[in-house]
């Protein structure tokens, strides 16, 4: 984009459009509920006015997450083909979850040996 020669010595802000945002637009309560919102957008700004990455306000938790969808029935009242999919899902990591903890129950007993 042609500019005066003073003016293309800095960052020009009106030259790039407003980029996707870190932050979510959406919990993920809201989003599996079948939610909808527009792409948080925040201005591209120089490396002088740049602002430090975000943190997340808590650390991850451990606790177990099982998704539950809305509930999806067909014509004649029948659980559908994707909350079929979630329950067989949900299944496995309960199994998953149940082998690690005997796992790691059988190191602690050959540490202790």
């Amino acid at each position: 984009m042609p500019r005066k020669r003073h003016q293309t010595d800095s960052f020009q802000s009106d030259v790039y459009p407003a980029a996707a945002s870190s932050e979510s637009s959406l919990s993920a309560s809201e989003f599996f509920t079948g939610k909808t919102a527009p792409c948080k957008l925040t201005p591209v700004l120089s490396r002088s006015e740049s602002a430090p990455v975000p943190r997340p306000a808590s650390p991850i938790s451990e606790s177990p997450v099982v998704l539950t969808p809305p509930a999806q029935v067909d014509d004649e009242g029948k659980a559908t083909a994707s909350e079929a999919e979630v329950n067989r899902l949900n299944s496995e990591l309960r199994a998953a979850r149940e082998k690690i903890r005997n796992m790691e129950l059988r190191v602690e007993g050959l540490k202790r040996v």
